[in-house]
């Protein structure tokens, strides 16, 4: 009766005991000591995932999945570390088998030798006592053959918690490799627009020097011809030089950039790449009243998430290490002079149950309990750190659409106008009203207007990069597989 009701008891106390673990670890929690406003319970049970690449469609250029596919196929780093995950969830595996009881059979040769003295009777007429002068040593085998089995039993679920922290260890392995694969994602796609925007800047100078080639020649024969002075040839003839050293200046910023590109993609940094330059519109805006929790499927995120629930288990293990332990140890086998005579009547069998109490270590135990405590909190601290980041760099981002989208419409205006003005400056030019110093002034507003115009359309592309890459994927939480179940908060991002 007393066996029972101590079964019960401890059978309740590691129940007790593992969902203490997990309800102290929800990432509610963590928004709770964000101290979120305008925050909502949520009646239904969310399941998020990892970050997908359906946030690249809204990016509305076709030919970047054909290089963001070659990227997740070839990349060395992320093999790399698709490998630490594989070997992390072996590690789990080896954490899980303590669980269960292990089974050794062990079959040893003992070597037997005996010694058997003979004597010899010699009797003569001086001797009448026999004399021994010889022995005889005879040598044996004998077999046996043993089946260990040993078995902690895990009463307190300290193997349990043990268990349970590995395995939130591979998913956080799992979630860096899903980390850096989505950074990877990102990198091929910043990448591939920037190379779209330097090849539009060269087009963009180039147009230019020809532009400037075309004045220095009229200038140049009306300056022949005693109409133009000497000042106005040498001021096109620098500009001329000066957009020159631009354009090698650009295109060695793009071959380096084509290497990076290529290299990315897990290909030999060399330049055999052809593409016609553009920047696509979005045409996707960003809806308003995200949900918060888009962030909590963030990969940094739950990494952070499940180191922190990792420590939590290897604080609960370490405490109930300080408990008795109990383990079972049973030895079966047979011993015999022939391998060919080992037969069940000679079958040992050995049964022994132990109870380890940990008495006196020198502290060790309790210093262990408290080393994995304050690791714990570390963890935590850690998790609230990147959530508090994640919502920075999602604020960061949201804002800056805004107004990037909002400088482009005025830097659009500005490009007509200066072309307008640079044609308006060239005709006054060539009636006698303006000076050519104003018609070179008018050429380098037209240009820098296009050129700011391809830099911050590039922009709006690699800030809607950051904002995807901050939420950890599209601006819906839909998705094929989940990571983690949890009565989640949810909060406005946008207003």
């Amino acid at each position: 009766m007393n066996r029972k009701i101590l079964s019960i008891v401890c059978l309740v106390f590691a129940l007790s005991a593992c969902q203490s673990v997990e309800k102290n670890t929800s990432p509610d929690i963590a928004i709770d000591a964000l101290k979120i406003q305008d925050v909502s319970w949520q009646s239904q049970v969310k399941r998020l995932a990892f970050a997908n690449d359906d946030w690249l469609q809204e990016l509305n250029d076709p030919r970047l999945k054909h290089y963001v596919d070659i990227a997740l196929k070839n990349n060395f780093n992320l093999q790399a570390s698709e490998a630490q995950l594989a070997a992390q969830l072996k590690n789990a595996r080896i954490n899980a088998a303590r669980l269960f009881p292990s089974l050794d059979f062990v079959l040893r040769r003992n070597k037997i030798e005996s010694q058997q003295a003979n004597s010899v009777n010699n009797s003569s007429a001086n001797n009448s006592n026999p004399v021994t002068d010889t022995s005889n040593v005879t040598s044996g085998s004998s077999y046996t053959g043993n089946f260990n089995v040993s078995w902690e039993i895990d009463i307190w679920q300290r193997l349990s918690a043990q268990r349970k922290a590995s395995v939130k260890n591979s998913q956080a392995t799992a979630a860096d490799f899903q980390a850096a694969r989505l950074s990877l994602v990102a990198s091929v796609t910043r990448a591939w627009f920037n190379l779209n925007s330097l090849k539009l800047r060269i087009d963009i100078a180039e147009k230019r020097l020809t532009t400037i080639k075309e004045s220095l020649e009229i200038v140049e024969e009306q300056y022949l011809n005693g109409s133009q002075s000497a000042l106005n040839v040498y001021l096109n003839r620098t500009d001329y030089a000066s957009q020159q050293a631009n354009i090698i200046d650009l295109k060695n910023t793009l071959q380096n950039a084509i290497r990076e590109f290529r290299v990315l993609l897990g290909e030999y940094p060399n330049l055999d790449i052809s593409f016609d330059a553009k920047l696509p519109t979005i045409l996707k805006s960003v809806p308003a009243g995200l949900p918060a929790e888009l962030i909590m499927r963030r990969p940094d995120v739950l990494a952070d998430l499940y180191e922190w629930q990792s420590s939590a288990y290897d604080a609960a293990a370490a405490q109930r290490a300080r408990y008795p332990s109990f383990s079972l140890t049973a030895s079966y086998g047979v011993t015999s002079q022939s391998l060919s005579t080992l037969d069940e009547q000679s079958l040992l069998l050995n049964l022994l149950n132990s109870i380890t109490v940990p008495i006196f270590r020198g502290g060790q135990l309790k210093a262990q309990a408290e080393a994995a405590k304050f690791s714990q909190d570390a963890s935590f601290k850690l998790y609230l750190a990147t959530l508090l980041r994640s919502f920075n760099e999602v604020e960061n981002a949201l804002s800056s659409e805004i107004s990037l989208k909002d400088r482009l419409a005025f830097l659009d205006q500005a490009a007509s106008l200066s072309e307008s003005g640079y044609e308006l400056a060239l005709e006054q030019y060539t009636t006698g009203i303006s000076s050519y110093e104003t018609v070179l002034e008018a050429r380098r507003r037209w240009f820098s207007a296009q050129v700011e115009v391809v830099n911050l359309r590039n922009a709006i592309l690699q800030n809607r990069i950051a904002l995807n890459l901050a939420l950890g994927g599209d601006f819906t939480s839909k998705s094929k597989s989940g990571a983690y179940s949890a009565k989640t908060k949810q909060t406005s991002l946008t207003k």
